[in-house]
């Protein structure tokens, strides 16, 4: 089946969820400062190309991100940039060569915000779902942190919808670990004892 046109999914000014794989699935992601390298270059390059960020998850080979298009051609622009210099500092590092990301991402619509908070869920519990975490909190490349707990992330902003889920910041925390622990049952966690 042919993949749609980015422009048939996506508008200017419109929700996304990007979701790209490592190039034949390799763990490029595996090490920390991969991680950092690739949440650097989205911090670096985001403003200049008016994207907004609402979450993210890093898994070793693949990434989550959700947030706001400005402009449906920079969006485009801003991927091509971000994961070039992203491929590039890679390959250089690992002394490689050749396609270190997946030649197109996902990028599946949110229809609105109200979605957009399932979404973000669904994302913090990809560690969970995967088999590596036992609960959200223990991935230091996700975004349940910020949302479940008010740790500061320079790259992220909050989800208009979150913000109305209560008038305080703490219940609104709170409000999304329920979310995120009803969402966490539908996983049921591998038996790693076999």
């Amino acid at each position: 089946m042919a993949t749609k046109p980015r422009y048939a999914t996506l508008g200017d000014y419109s929700f996304f969820h990007v979701m790209w794989q490592c190039h034949n699935r390799n763990w490029l992601l595996k090490d920390d400062w991969a991680k950092q390298l690739y949440y650097d270059l989205l911090l670096r390059y985001k403003k200049r190309y008016g994207l907004v960020f609402y979450s993210y998850h890093f898994m070793e080979n693949h990434v989550h991100l959700t947030g706001r298009v400005g402009r449906l051609e920079r969006f485009s622009n801003f991927f091509r940039l971000v994961n070039n210099l992203f491929s590039r500092n890679i390959n250089r590092r690992l002394l490689r060569s050749g396609q270190a990301i997946k030649d197109r991402f996902l990028s599946p619509p949110i229809r609105d915000d109200r979605q957009m908070l399932a979404v973000l869920a669904y994302i913090d519990l990809n560690g969970v779902r995967a088999g590596r975490d036992t609960h959200p909190r223990e991935s230091r490349w996700s975004s349940y942190r910020f949302y479940a707990h008010g740790r500061g992330d320079s790259l992220l902003e909050h989800v208009p919808n979150y913000l109305a889920l209560a008038d305080s910041e703490k219940q609104r925390q709170k409000i999304y670990r329920q979310i995120v622990e009803a969402q966490m049952h539908l996983y049921p966690m591998p038996d790693c004892s076999v």
